[in-house]
């Protein structure tokens, strides 16, 4: 039987998280532990009693707020078992999840990890406003390119890693506020790590409007920086595969102009046009930010 360690970090929303822990609960495959790192919340009642299974559940709180990388640094080292898996506090399993990546992990014994397709949905005040579902069928025997998966890796939502990969790899960079799950799948990648796409939608991705996770910095400036040392650290691994970094250069030049580093912003366009003309619908996106002060 396999057993599955899943991840929820969380800080100051108990309201959506009853709802993520009620998702795990209702898994048709019950071979799995939950861990739920709470990254020093304020608010009350963060976890109702009459909803959860104990004897399957560890509840660790964090002493003061370390940010969403050292909260899931925090459930890998008690995690007990070989794969684990995350999932946000605002967002939600289908019933069927773990028995699909039962059913894949079965059929490729050696992948190191696998992801599936998620269903974002938007929501204005508590209605739902947009839906629109993603998912990539591909695995590293016999698809060598990488590049499409990034259109579909926005996160680690959803996604089983063998636990023994952190060993190998390091864990989740804590200097990173964002884009540490982008970080962590090119290390795995640079590794050699062998992975799966479940082609299935088995998980709700949502988004609220008016809710930001307090766990995470997400200004211009600090995307900037993010993304400028992830690139940095990466790049060994990029400067062999140039489609992946014209893919995050490309992001990195708007952040740039939305904090206002325009200098950082040509810089780095000139070389991104050098290597690949073809992606010169970025001057009309920058256009506008030349002219803004």
């Amino acid at each position: 039987m396999l057993n599955f360690s899943i991840i929820i970090t969380t800080y100051n929303r108990s309201d959506l998280l009853q709802r993520a822990v009620a998702s795990v609960f209702n898994q048709t495959y019950g071979g799995f532990e939950l861990i739920i790192v709470d990254d020093a919340s304020t608010d009350d009642n963060l976890i109702e009693q009459s909803e959860i299974s104990w004897d399957k559940l560890e509840y660790i709180r964090h002493e003061h707020n370390q940010g969403v990388s050292a909260a899931r640094n925090t459930g890998i080292k008690a995690a007990r078992y070989p794969y684990i898996v995350f999932l946000d506090d605002d967002d939600v399993f289908h019933d069927n999840y773990l028995e699909k990546l039962l059913g894949h992990l079965e059929k490729f014994p050696d992948i190191d990890f696998t992801w599936c397709g998620k269903k974002n949905r938007i929501f204005e005040n508590s209605v739902c406003v947009e839906e629109k579902e993603f998912y990539y069928s591909a695995n590293s025997y016999d698809n060598k390119d990488v590049c499409p998966m990034l259109n579909y890796w926005a996160n680690s939502l959803g996604v089983m890693i063998k636990k023994n990969v952190f060993n190998k790899i390091g864990l989740f960079d804590t200097n990173l506020t964002t884009a540490e799950d982008l970080d962590l799948l090119l290390r795995m990648l640079n590794a050699g790590m062998q992975f799966v796409a479940i082609p299935d939608i088995l998980i709700d991705v949502n988004i609220y409007k008016s809710r930001k996770s307090l766990s995470r910095q997400s200004t211009s400036q600090v995307e900037a920086n993010n993304l400028s040392l992830m690139l940095k650290t990466n790049e060994k691994f990029l400067s062999k595969n140039r489609g992946i970094w014209a893919y995050y250069a490309k992001s990195l030049i708007m952040a740039y102009y939305r904090c206002g580093e325009k200098y950082e912003a040509r810089k780095l366009m000139a070389r991104l046009l050098k290597f690949r003309p073809t992606m010169c619908n970025i001057l009309i996106r920058a256009f506008k930010y030349e002219f803004i002060r």
